[in-house]
C-alpha cells in the first residue's frame, strides 16, 4: 500500500486504505494520520469509520453527516458506515 502511495500520491482512496489497514493491525494514531491526509470523497468515510472505532461518536457522526451531504452517491461507503454503527442506529439481525 505504502508503494502504491510513492507511485501514485494523489490517487484517491490510497490514504484512505492505507489508514482502514493501520487502524485493523492496532495503530489508531498512524491510521488517523493516513485519513487526515485523503484528499479525495472517501476521506470523510474513513474518518467517519476511524472516529467510531476511536469512541469519537460526535466525530464520526460529524463526518458521516458530511458525507451523505456532500458526496450523497458514495452510496457504498455511507452503507458500510451505517452497518458498522456509526450513525447510532441499531440493526436486528433478524
Amino acid at each position: 500500500m505504502r508503494r502504491g502511495l510513492n507511485i501514485s500520491p494523489r490517487f484517491g482512496g490510497n490514504h484512505q486504505l492505507l489508514g482502514q489497514i493501520l487502524l485493523l493491525r492496532g495503530q489508531p494514531a498512524a491510521a488517523l494520520k493516513e485519513m487526515e491526509a485523503e484528499r479525495s470523497e472517501s476521506r470523510d468515510s474513513g474518518l467517519a469509520l476511524l472516529y467510531h472505532a476511536l469512541g469519537r461518536r460526535a466525530d464520526s457522526a460529524a463526518a458521516l453527516a458530511r458525507m451523505e451531504q456532500e458526496h450523497p452517491l458514495e452510496f457504498t461507503n455511507i452503507a458500510i458506515a451505517h452497518a458498522s454503527g456509526v450513525s447510532g442506529i441499531r440493526h436486528s439481525s433478524g
